[in-house]
């Protein structure tokens, strides 16, 4: 009985919420969120210089031939960002790519170029440098999940790019938020860099975690949602800066897709954004990357022929596979999967009724259903 009293507890608090979420990213308007956005230009790398002056071609009077220009081998900023979500399935998806030979990704993992304001501020020749020489008629690609769910970045790549004249694309992973919290729950639980992972270890079951953190969410938000000294504007960005401050709530937060991308949608089209169900990376992974080498503007190179199933990983890979620490919640081997915390059938099915008011919402804006 007092699981039951809980689940409804924790169901009426997801209603509570997801209206609260649905009003305060229906009513936003934009606003300047985060530091000075002005764009640091003069700043050059001796890497980009030394590219410059020493790969080109040239004619026998010393200028580039209309050859040699699509030959250049240059350090150039991306037109495809990877811009989440995270635990979706990012690496999986820049590891089918790297394989492409006309897509040129970084060799850092993630650049954190736009989010984190001390490397911004080191400018775009900075950011350039971070990037692998590329031809023109070939792809440079980067990837950091955390672009999507940080406030500013989408103003701040709006103007970084439009000062460039270039307009970029965008590749965004969806999949079920409840596993998507699941798989960051124990990426924190078995991590040793996060000061919360002593309060998340403290909870011996993750239905006792997911009680505690929904009810600390809903209550500041019906807080902020109810206080009539705020406006809608106003009420978004204390929300947003609530969940800035509060790791342990944004496990959740993470997954109120439609919120985050409410923000990117006031600067960006809808052609220029690819929405990937992640559930079929891991399902039928050639179908996905076929849609993106569409979306890319590249030949289909990668096809069903190149992925194999890899039994030790429970998952399809491309030539090789990711590491052991990358997939350990979501392998389609019930064996492979991690022996941490696991959630019940009832977490799950609390889960789902505390998400389905915000999936709804943005199966709606797309017109298309997941099936979560």
């Amino acid at each position: 009985m007092a699981n039951r009293t809980q689940s409804k507890r924790i169901t009426l608090s997801g209603f509570i919420l997801a209206a609260s979420v649905v009003f305060i990213y229906t009513f936003y308007r934009p606003k300047i969120v985060g530091k000075n956005l002005d764009i640091d230009i003069g700043w050059k790398t001796k890497i980009y210089q030394e590219n410059r002056q020493e790969k080109r071609i040239v004619s026998k009077n010393n200028e580039p031939t209309k050859r040699s220009k699509e030959s250049l081998l240059l350090r150039r900023i991306p037109q495809v960002i990877c811009i989440g979500v995270k635990k979706c399935g990012t690496g999986a998806l820049k590891s089918f790519l790297g394989k492409h030979p006309k897509v040129k990704l970084p060799t850092e993992a993630e650049p954190h170029f736009f989010d984190n304001n001390a490397t911004f501020e080191k400018g775009v020749e900075y950011y350039r440098s971070l990037m692998p020489l590329s031809r023109k008629d070939e792809i440079t690609m980067e990837k950091t999940p955390k672009y999507f769910v940080t406030e500013w970045v989408p103003e701040r790549i709006h103007k970084f790019y439009s000062s460039q004249s270039i307009r970029p694309k965008f590749i965004l992973i969806l999949c079920n938020p409840i596993d998507r919290f699941y798989s960051e729950f124990v990426h924190v639980y078995t991590g040793k860099t996060y000061n919360i992972t002593k309060k998340i270890k403290k909870n011996p079951t993750v239905a006792e975690l997911v009680h505690e953190l929904t009810e600390n969410v809903s209550s500041t938000l019906n807080e902020i949602v109810r206080s009539n000294n705020l406006s809608s504007n106003h009420k978004h960005v204390a929300f947003t800066q609530f969940i800035r401050n509060n790791y342990e709530a944004s496990l959740l937060t993470n997954g109120f897709y439609m919120f985050h991308l409410s923000r990117w949608l006031r600067y960006f089209s809808k052609d220029q954004l690819l929405i990937v169900n992640g559930e079929e990376i891991i399902k039928r992974p050639w179908n996905v990357i076929e849609k993106i080498q569409d979306f890319l503007g590249v030949d289909k190179v990668i096809t069903k022929k190149d992925f194999f199933y890899n039994n030790e990983k429970g998952f399809y890979c491309v030539h090789s596979c990711l590491g052991d620490n990358k997939g350990r919640t979501r392998s389609l081997s019930l064996e492979k999967r991690s022996p941490f915390p696991l959630l019940t059938l009832d977490d799950r099915i609390t889960l789902r009724k505390f998400y389905e008011p915000l999936n709804e919402a943005l199966y709606k804006f797309f017109h298309r259903t997941f099936y979560w």
